[in-house]
Parts: structure tokens; C-alpha cells; sequence
């Protein structure tokens, strides 16, 4: 069973491109859609959840920026 680390997970995704975080998202929906009561569901779940996350902060960064705030 796969685990999540919920402290680190999130941090990793700062590095990843947007493209990457896209591509992320969408085998990790595959992969609940495949298997929804799988062991490993819960954890594709999460993964699916702060990908959006961080797509959303991305988001609204740069709506901020092109506001020209901070």
C-alpha cells in the first residue's frame, strides 16, 4: 500500500513544471477510476487533491503578478 507523506508530497510539486503537475493529475484520476476501492485510492486521492492545489496557488500567483502585485 502506497503511502502519503503529507508534509513532503506537497513541497515536491513546487519543483515540477506545469505540464508535469497536469500529467499527474491525470494518471493519478486514472488510476482511482481503474481501482476506486483499491488499497492504493485514498493515496491517489490525495495526490489528485494537492496537484490541484498547487495548480490553483500558480493560479492566483499569477493573477496577482499581472495586477503588478507582489
Amino acid at each position: 500500500m502506497k503511502v502519503m507523506d503529507h508534509t513532503e508530497y506537497p513541497k515536491s510539486l513546487k519543483s515540477r513544471t506545469d505540464a508535469e503537475l497536469l500529467f499527474i493529475s491525470k494518471d493519478a484520476k486514472e488510476a482511482y477510476k481503474a481501482l476506486p476501492d483499491g488499497r492504493n485510492a485514498s493515496y491517489y486521492c490525495d495526490v489528485v487533491c494537492y496537484v490541484s492545489m498547487e495548480r490553483k496557488l500558480r493560479q492566483r500567483v499569477k493573477a496577482i503578478r499581472a495586477r503588478g502585485g507582489k
